[in-house]
């Protein structure tokens, strides 16, 4: 078991492929032992980071239990971090990792994927537990997303041009069901496949915040940094199932 550490507790560097993490707790990281306020450290700081190839995590159970979650933008909690590797002139990190039976409580996020991470995926058996935000990353994704009316989010698609599928609780204008292509590479672009109504569903481009896009409808839109931005104008709250092709 690790427990209260001031900095991460596991951080698996770019010289440790094929590395694992086996059957541990991880409880309580990222605040000062002195008082129990923030740290200095200005990341979402994972329980586990990590910037290898081949790792994989198992039967792993992590979050916050006696130390509360940090709430300052850009420095909260998360489950797993999947980093890049930090070597000089290199652009690459964690690629072909898994996770499975995993279990995260009172996170921010249970997992998170940063910039120069490849082919990582969810497994079965993960489950987390008063999570703050939905996991929407690549990979399998689990739990619906919950979007309230003029609220954006946006899901890291796991390759330039990728298949994304939509599964909405609704079925009124502007819920999106079946599938679409996205581009994130070159002239970015959402193109229908196979929506079963585009209703008050538009395509766009670029990053989407709270509030963007036209009023009254669903925004899909592609960005550049490998980002599907979802912006819900509808007027109601929306449940999306999104899913993605693994690898």
């Amino acid at each position: 078991m690790i427990e209260k550490m001031q900095t991460r507790p596991i951080d698996i560097n770019a010289l440790a492929d094929g590395s694992s993490i086996r059957n541990t707790d991880i409880w309580d990281w990222a605040r000062r032992l002195s008082d129990g306020a923030e740290t200095s450290l200005s990341e979402s700081i994972g329980g586990i980071r990590i910037r290898s190839r081949r790792v994989a995590t198992q039967n792993v159970r992590m979050g916050m239990r006696d130390w509360a979650l940090n709430t300052t933008s850009g420095k909260e909690q998360v489950g797993i971090v999947y980093s890049y590797n930090g070597a000089a002139g290199v652009a690459a990190g964690a690629e072909d990792c898994i996770h499975t039976d995993c279990h995260f409580e009172n996170l921010y996020r249970r997992v998170r994927y940063e910039a120069n991470t490849l082919r990582n995926a969810e497994g079965k058996g993960n489950k987390g537990y008063n999570i703050s935000q939905s996991d929407l990353d690549s990979g399998q994704n689990i739990f619906p997303i919950v979007l309230a009316d003029d609220i954006a989010t946006s899901v890291l698609m796991p390759s330039n041009r990728v298949a994304v599928h939509f599964e909405c609780q609704t079925t009124t204008n502007g819920s999106p069901r079946g599938e679409v292509l996205v581009n994130t590479t070159g002239s970015p672009a959402v193109t229908d496949i196979s929506l079963a109504s585009t209703t008050n569903i538009l395509f766009s481009t670029g990053s989407l915040a709270n509030g963007g896009g036209t009023d009254g409808n669903l925004i899909l839109s592609a960005h550049t940094d490998g980002k599907l931005y979802i912006s819900n104008r509808t007027g109601g709250t929306l449940s999306i199932r999104v899913s993605l092709p693994r690898e």
